[in-house]
């Protein structure tokens, strides 16, 4: 398989987001929470009760925190935060593997400060 290689020609039409603004899809509201740690400028999405980790918290554990801009005392304080902010039946979905809740995570995650 051949790839084509990405050029972005029109660099005004990049919009940088942070952990207080929203965005629209559709109908719909999407927050966006910062969650550094497995990389410099990580953020989850926040969509009713949903959560949408990417690599930051999985079920049971946390993301890589080896990489070139990540750090693990940051990523832990991120997953801290997610549990703490988020109720407990919100239902989360990682980057990779099977889904949680926070409660699932408060309870089971040894990264979760108790």
């Amino acid at each position: 398989m051949t790839y084509k290689r990405f050029v972005l020609t029109n660099k005004e039409i990049v919009k940088t987001i942070s952990g207080k603004d929203t965005f629209k899809l559709g109908y719909e509201t999407i927050k966006v929470v910062e969650t550094p740690g497995h990389t410099r400028g990580g953020v989850c999405y926040h969509y009713k009760n949903f959560l949408f980790s990417g690599d930051t918290l999985f079920k049971g554990s946390i993301g890589r925190h080896d990489l070139p801009t990540s750090n693990k005392a940051q990523i832990t304080r991120s997953v801290n935060m997610l549990v703490s902010k988020f109720r407990a039946n919100t239902i989360v979905y990682p980057g990779h593997g099977h889904f949680t809740t926070i409660l699932n995570e408060k309870l089971d995650n040894p990264y979760v400060k108790r």
